[in-house]
């Protein structure tokens, strides 16, 4: 007869890679850092993540921030992604930005997240993102 202790080691053993995967629970990445100009910059692999923290500052910022998305369904075209500045209590839902700050994303679904500058006319941008 085994013993209770062996049953349960056995058990605990066939948990071991749920556990392992589980412990990622979050991901960051700078998509730009200290940039002075328009770019397109870095992207952040989302795959299997819920939401997507985007994290933008800057001196003397003056420039256009688009949120943009892509999945397996879209191939390789980015799409317009929908996101709030999480200071806005009403949770207005935006594609792009003028405003450093701290944005809230939904990407269930997605694989990639990019965050590209556009008309830039001033500043050092530096754009973070952490997904979870």
């Amino acid at each position: 007869m085994k013993s209770w202790l062996s049953v349960l080691l056995a058990g605990l053993v066939g948990f071991a890679p749920l556990v392992a995967e589980a412990q990622q629970y979050k991901v960051d990445k700078y998509l730009h850092e200290d940039v002075a100009a328009n770019a397109e910059g870095e992207s952040i692999d989302v795959s299997g993540f819920n939401s997507v923290t985007v994290t933008i500052k800057g001196t003397s910022v003056d420039a256009t921030f688009a949120f943009q998305g892509r999945g397996e369904a879209s191939g390789s075209d980015w799409s317009s992604l929908a996101c709030f500045k999480t200071s806005d209590t009403t949770r207005t839902a935006i594609t792009s930005t003028i405003e450093v700050g701290i944005y809230q994303c939904n990407v269930a679904g997605l694989d990639q997240v990019k965050v590209p500058v556009s008309e830039y006319v001033a500043g050092t941008i530096t754009v973070f993102a952490r997904a979870t």
